[in-house]
């Protein structure tokens, strides 16, 4: 016996109240995208997942394709004094 696919409609379904993307670069064949989901059940849960995304291989891009390991401290040293807030 086969069956028609029924959409899902369970708690988890009911869940999602919102789900969005925002494009924060789309240049130079990398893509920077954000996505957020706002559910509500006993509480509000709000989830944010980011990816940077070669787009010449499809792979997600890590800290480490772009830092060498002796970096951060340089990049702490560029930065102190030119971020508010940041000391």
């Amino acid at each position: 016996m086969y069956s028609t696919p029924r959409l899902l409609n369970t708690a988890m379904a009911n869940w999602l109240m919102e789900f969005s993307y925002k494009v924060n670069y789309n240049q130079n064949n990398i893509l920077d995208i954000t996505f957020t989901q706002d559910g509500l059940g006993a509480y509000p849960d709000t989830q944010t997942r980011h990816f940077a995304i070669n787009l010449k291989n499809g792979r997600i891009i890590k800290a480490s394709d772009v830092f060498i390991a002796s970096s951060p401290p340089k990049l702490r040293t560029m930065l102190d004094g030119r971020l508010p807030g940041v000391n």
